[in-house]
């Protein structure tokens, strides 16, 4: 019975080579559409991330352009109409000429979160250049366009990256910072859940730490929220206080 089980199996084996043999190439060669390009406002684009900005349920598109040296940069929104394209182009406005004001010189790190609580979604960006470190914060309309909406200081220098989370159980959208300049390479700030936030705890095994990139997630299922840069893991008490767990041993690359 065995003997005759194997046989069946080879063959049916074998038939399915022979038919795969028979279907040309080209119908299961994979193709794609052309490509199609967007002019951007700014020069030098850093970081792109997806959200549906103006709650038509389309995947929209923010992209940092950090700009040329001397410029300010900004912020581009690609509203999507849900069919692969991306029709309207809206600028989120820089707030002057100023290297400080506004988004700022070179506009780097970028991530959304509805930090008010208005159902609508709002974007944090990080101010890489021009010696003004800090993340902007904008609050979105619900139709794609934002205003500025303050910014959050005491970081470390050169902000790269930033993420959302909630690092402390308050159901309130928290900010972790990853800074490549050093001084503070991993910085957390706790949401109030009106569009303001204040410092968490210091994180001081990141004092000396340069990172480029930064994500989180539960990595030892405790409940909490924890965070990784390119060198180490960092665990979360649950009240939005980290303390490093272990040494990744990679240099300052993207992770996440």
């Amino acid at each position: 019975m065995f003997i005759l089980q194997s046989l069946i199996a080879r063959l049916y084996l074998l038939l399915a080579g022979i038919i795969l043999l028979a279907i040309p190439t080209s119908s299961y060669a994979v193709s794609f559409d052309p490509e199609i390009s967007y002019e951007l406002s700014e020069t030098s684009p850093a970081t792109i991330i997806r959200a549906d900005f103006n709650n038509d349920d389309n995947a929209d598109l923010a992209v940092t352009m950090s700009g040329e040296a001397g410029g300010i940069g900004g912020v581009s929104i690609l509203l999507g109409d849900g069919n692969g394209t991306f029709p309207t182009h809206q600028q989120v406005n820089a707030g002057g000429a100023g290297a400080n004001d506004g988004i700022g010189y070179a506009p780097r790190g970028l991530a959304a979160g509805d930090f008010d609580e208005d159902g609508n979604l709002d974007l944090a960006v990080t101010q890489y250049g021009a010696g003004a470190y800090a993340v902007h914060l904008y609050s979105g309309d619900g139709a794609g366009t934002f205003t500025a909406n303050g910014q959050v200081n005491a970081i470390g220098s050169s902000p790269a990256a930033v993420i959302t989370g909630d690092f402390n159980h308050d159901h309130h959208l928290d900010l972790a910072v990853a800074s490549d300049g050093g001084g503070r390479g991993v910085t957390v700030f706790l949401g109030n859940g009106d569009g303001t936030f204040a410092a968490a705890p210091a994180i001081p095994s990141t004092s000396s730490i340069r990172a480029k990139d930064i994500t989180t997630a539960d990595f030892n299922l405790d409940g909490h929220l924890d965070l990784a840069i390119p060198q180490m893991v960092l665990l979360n008490d649950g009240n939005g206080g980290f303390t490093r767990a272990a040494n990744i041993g990679a240099g300052p690359v993207a992770v996440g």
